[in-house]
């Protein structure tokens, strides 16, 4: 990493930057923190950038903001004495609040939250805040979607139809993951799991 650091620097400086440049490594890995802050070759070279240690960084600095940046940052620092879940379901929900009515934003940021809570083994938290929020349509988050496609490709393996089109004329033919609709006019509806065809 230092050489890679040391990469950017000069790339900066080629770009025509003449200021000062002050460097900084913000590491989010899962493990320990180990890597070197700089290049120090007697002399020849003295390269120096700092590092932050996301696991180390205090959340409620990050909490206390009204940024959706910084908030799904949080999710990678210290949480203190703090259970998990509550930082969590804290981080969601103000996200919620501060995006309101900007759907996009929202799942943009909640794909960002889903992949970071993973360098902390927060994913049980992240999806348990997912479900608390009754306001949200969890059929539009990024996850449910990547998921039912999911479910519709192993559907369609199995016999290279797509899973809502195994009805008969006579009604649904349970496939054993879910039901669709009937195709006749006037059926009463199977079940309370029955998926209707997009």
């Amino acid at each position: 990493m230092p050489l890679r650091m040391l990469r950017y620097y000069t790339d900066i400086r080629f770009a025509g930057h003449a200021g000062h440049i002050r460097q900084f490594l913000i590491y989010i890995g899962s493990d320990r923190l180990n890597m070197q802050a700089g290049i120090d070759e007697p002399g020849l070279l003295d390269y120096r950038y700092g590092l932050v240690d996301m696991h180390r960084v205090n959340c409620a600095d990050l909490l206390v903001q009204d940024n959706p940046d910084a908030l799904v940052l949080a999710v990678l620092c210290d949480f203190g004495d703090r259970r998990p879940q509550e930082v969590v379901t804290y981080i969601v929900r103000r996200l919620q609040e501060l995006l309101g009515t900007d759907e996009r934003r929202f799942r943009d940021y909640m794909t960002m939250l889903e992949v970071l809570s993973e360098n902390r083994d927060l994913w049980a938290q992240v999806e348990e805040a997912e479900h608390m929020l009754t306001e949200i349509d969890i059929e539009r988050l990024p996850s449910f979607t990547i998921g039912f496609k999911r479910g519709e490709a192993r559907g369609e393996a199995r016999d290279g139809r797509p899973a809502w089109t195994r009805c008969s004329k006579n009604g649904c033919i349970p496939t054993g993951e879910f039901s669709c609709q009937p195709p006749v006019a006037g059926f009463q509806r199977i079940g309370s799991n029955v998926v209707r065809p997009l």
